[in-house]
């Protein structure tokens, strides 16, 4: 993560201050995100804190506008006694950018600091230059954060999906696909840190949409264990457990791509544009697919049945090595072939296998095409108030 103290948009100045909170002080804010607003002495029994504890801790927060104190209900305000005024994450304590570049396009989001979405911007961009990503990112953010009034607000950073595997520990170079040429085993935190002059995360493709689905699809609040399988450039998985993503001994944890060599066909969106291609029909992107492929159904049909026979083999693997609560498929393809996968994946041989353990959900993308773009967004607010480990139970 690269960090300078301030953003600059002409005469404009937005501060990004960095802010540093206490382990209790991350566990009271991950028990309010994960399960709405609680009062005080809720959240000290819950945590195992003094009342006094809590408050003070509570009151720090409340300070810094992270949490806000939830509106009293008028029934119980017309009670005995003095009303219980429940916390809550407060929206305005902040928000955070994400972006990413996919097949042309540069897409930038913003959520804010209970991690719904803001808004999504999307554009043409053709560049493999990191700084021209830069640059088009920070003209973006400008305009954004002009349009919905966010100027005088805390900006907690910038995170960027990526395509690619790590070539060091940290992730911040990366090895990518031909497009992003430019991108390739060079430090992107400083590159583009230095350019935006916000703190910025570099982090898989795979991995942002896990994150995304894990937070934006309220997944978090069901499930400890969370596998997404993302269909994007190629095939990707993000692994979330207890809050963290698992990232493996050199970084590349969930890189299920390796299982479909490159010169065979392979279970992606890329792939399916290939096969029509092939076929007589050739589409740049994925917009308006079913209209656009009407005379082509006996083709896409073929697709979708080699593709789940593909992703069977990952989706029994990840039930028996990692024993999720959930599987999602993250993929911009249209929700009836999201759908179509998940029902001929649900009739795999360990999902419908008879053993005392239920089989995970199956479950597509609550978020679409930018589940990379918004869990890239939530990158900062995930690395700056998630707790220490050691602090996830069952009540926490």
């Amino acid at each position: 993560m690269r960090s300078t103290p301030r953003l600059l948009f002409g005469s404009l100045t937005i501060a990004t201050p960095q802010i540093k909170l206490l382990e209790e002080q991350k566990r009271i804010l991950w028990h309010l995100r994960r399960h709405g607003p609680t009062s005080r002495s809720a959240l000290a029994m819950h945590l195992g804190m003094s009342n006094s504890a809590l408050t003070k801790l509570s009151r720090e927060l409340l300070s810094l506008g992270l949490v806000d104190e939830a509106r009293v209900d008028e029934a119980q305000a017309r009670g005995t006694g003095r009303p219980v005024v429940p916390l809550r994450i407060s929206a305005t304590g902040g928000y955070a950018a994400g972006a990413t570049v996919y097949h042309g396009a540069l897409t930038v989001a913003l959520v804010d600091y209970t991690g719904a979405t803001i808004c999504v911007e999307r554009e043409p961009f053709d560049s493999p230059d990191p700084r021209k990503f830069a640059k088009a990112v920070l003209r973006i953010l400008h305009d954004l954060a002009a349009r919905e009034g966010l100027l005088m607000r805390r900006l907690l950073g910038l995170g960027v999906g990526v395509p690619g595997l790590p070539l060091n520990k940290d992730g911040t170079r990366r090895w990518t696909v031909p497009s992003l040429a430019g991108w390739l085993d060079v430090p992107l935190d400083e590159v583009i840190g230095d350019y935006v002059g916000m703190p910025v995360w570099i982090e898989n493709d795979a991995n942002a949409a896990a994150l995304g689905e894990y937070y934006a699809g309220a997944l978090f609040q069901e499930y400890s264990t969370v596998v997404v399988i993302l269909l994007g450039y190629g095939i990707g998985a993000g692994i979330i457990s207890d809050g963290r993503l698992l990232s493996g001994e050199a970084g590349d944890a969930g890189d299920i791509g390796r299982l479909y060599p490159g010169d065979l066909p392979r279970p992606s969106p890329l792939d399916l544009l290939a096969v029509l291609a092939k076929a007589g029909c050739a589409l740049d992107s994925l917009v308006d697919l079913e209209e656009r492929t009407r005379d082509y159904a006996p083709v896409v049909n073929e697709w979708v049945d080699r593709a789940a026979g593909q992703l069977e083999l990952v989706v029994d693997g990840g039930m028996a090595w990692l024993n999720p609560g959930a599987i999602v498929l993250s993929s911009p393809l249209p929700h009836t072939l999201l759908d179509r996968l998940i029902a001929r994946l649900g009739r795999s041989r360990l999902m419908t296998e008879r053993i005392p353990i239920a089989p995970p959900a199956l479950l597509p993308s609550r978020l679409g095409g930018a589940s990379v773009v918004i869990g890239s967004a939530l990158l900062p607010i995930h690395a700056v108030t998630l707790p220490s480990r050691g602090f996830f139970s069952e009540n926490n």
